[in-house]
């Protein structure tokens, strides 16, 4: 068999794919994907070409290729039966729910995981569908707890070129042996052997993703983020702090830090600010607290100076607070 090489090679001149027109609804682009039952919404318009072709169709797993001459901006979602394996072949770096997705990298989806996608023109691509049931079954054999694959993250993004090369390979060996097998009985053993064989290849490397004890997914930043939003909201910011918010998140002060950068790139301590001072705005504009000083409201929310409180209110709401007082007095 032919050696893979993603970057002077093409599926399209590999399997002399025939090139298809499609117009702005992704919706016959989905259509065009047979048997998968997938879910599109279309965020970029206007007219594209490009091609996609079925290159192996079987109960357990199905691949397609396709490439486009046009940027798209679309969400989807995989289906509820089926883990979606994504390889990138070329183009420019596109993004996938947020996330970075390089040449020579692949990502795969959950059943059911929602996929926001931004892929800019002459992305090339091929998409493998592999069927839910098959593949957890594989997980749970090879050890990975029921817990585990609930928590998996919904869409994990590998950019280790020795398992791209590898899995790329055995796709492409897949292939030429599904369209040229000489009889239907062998079609179908070999074509079950090729399928448990890329199964248990793509399982090691996401056993070994998943139950590292340093991976963070982005699941699990989400879910940690809000619990800290959501203790630092619920007491307004007052009397919180970045180390009582990481013990009260179950994390380390620096994995805190790293998290809320990554997502708002700022510190904690500065979030904590931010939702302590907005308190203190709506505070200020109570008519109901109006006779109470700045400094006694500042005082009662653990804010003791008052110049770097000025100094910090000015550069979040482009006034001082005495500014915001006076509002309530003009309005009288």
């Amino acid at each position: 068999m032919t050696v893979v090489k993603p970057r002077n090679s093409s599926l399209v001149n590999l399997f002399q794919l025939d090139k298809q027109l499609f117009l702005g609804d992704l919706n016959l682009h989905a259509n065009g994907i047979i048997n998968q039952n997938l879910d599109y919404i279309q965020l970029s318009s206007g007219f594209y070409e490009g091609q996609l072709a079925t290159l192996l169709i079987s109960p357990k797993l199905s691949i397609y290729y396709k490439r486009f001459n046009q940027t798209l901006d679309q969400i989807g979602h995989c289906p509820a039966d089926k883990y979606q394996l994504v390889f990138r072949l070329s183009g420019d770096t596109a993004k996938m729910s947020g996330r970075i997705f390089e040449n020579e990298s692949f990502i795969l989806a959950k059943p059911g995981a929602e996929l926001e996608s931004f892929v800019k023109s002459n992305s090339e691509s091929v998409i493998m569908f592999l069927c839910a049931k098959q593949l957890n079954s594989i997980f749970l054999s090879m050890g990975l707890t029921q817990t585990q694959l609930k928590n998996a993250p919904d869409l994990s993004i590998f950019n280790n070129n020795l398992h791209y090369s590898t899995l790329l390979q055995m796709l492409q060996q897949g292939v030429t042996f599904y369209q040229q097998a000489p009889s239907e009985h062998i079609h179908s053993k070999l074509l079950d052997s090729y399928c448990l064989s890329i199964m248990h290849l793509l399982a090691g490397y996401l056993l070994q993703n998943w139950t590292q004890e340093n991976d963070f997914p982005i699941e699990q930043k989400e879910r940690l983020l809000s619990r800290a939003k959501f203790l630092i909201r619920s007491h307004k910011g007052i009397n919180v702090d970045s180390k009582n918010l990481a013990q009260g998140v179950g994390v380390s002060r620096r994995k805190l830090e790293y998290l809320f950068r990554d997502k708002f790139d700022i510190s904690p301590a500065e979030y904590i600010r931010i939702v302590k001072l907005n308190e203190l705005r709506r505070r200020l504009s109570s008519p109901n607290l109006r006779k109470h000083s700045i400094g006694d409201i500042a005082g009662s929310m653990e804010i003791w100076h008052l110049g770097r409180l000025s100094k910090y209110y000015r550069e979040q709401f482009g006034e001082l607070p005495s500014s915001t007082r006076e509002r309530l007095t003009t309005k009288e």
